[in-house]
């Protein structure tokens, strides 16, 4: 599937926007300037936009979704804004990652892993994950379930996979 293919996963829930403060979040995973910061998953933007100015003009705002149309939103939000050091990418994190390996600092994933597990992606995904963060780096996921519809999983099943693959 090409990033301009439909995805089978569909958003169907509540926007991270009115439940997170983003640059609390941000600042509580310990991101700094300088640092490369990966938005996986990042929708329209939101913590990419708040990532900016804590990494600087030394560091770097990654954001990857594979909906095209979140990336155009975010490229002319940062454009608006004169934000310069975020960079909007179109891509399937469970393919490939358009970046070096051991290349992110920080990678924040929110309301996206439950997609994957829905398509039993996660795998692939943490996968793709581990490869561009680099060792010591911090991978964080702040998660929640959308609606009844997304189903039960066991997330310290789930936690530990993704611990297991990030070693």
């Amino acid at each position: 599937m090409s990033p301009h293919e439909p995805h089978p996963h569909h958003h169907s829930g509540i926007a991270s926007k009115s439940k997170l403060d983003a640059p609390g979040l941000l600042k509580s995973i310990g991101i700094r300037p300088g640092q490369v910061f990966l938005d996986a998953g990042a929708g329209s933007g939101y913590f990419s936009l708040a990532a900016a100015p804590l990494v600087g003009d030394a560091g770097k705002v990654c954001a990857v979704d594979i909906y095209a149309e979140g990336m155009a939103a975010l490229r002319s939000e940062a454009a608006r804004l004169g934000v310069r050091n975020v960079e909007a990418i179109v891509a399937d994190i469970t393919k490939s990652l358009p970046m070096p390996d051991a290349s992110v600092d920080t990678c924040l994933m929110v309301n996206v892993l439950h997609g994957f597990v829905a398509n039993g992606e996660t795998a692939a995904a943490i996968g793709e994950i581990a490869r561009v963060v680099r060792p010591g780096g911090v991978f964080a996921v702040a998660e929640w379930l959308k609606s009844a519809k997304t189903g039960r999983w066991n997330w310290r099943r789930l936690a530990r996979e993704v611990k297991r693959r990030l070693s």
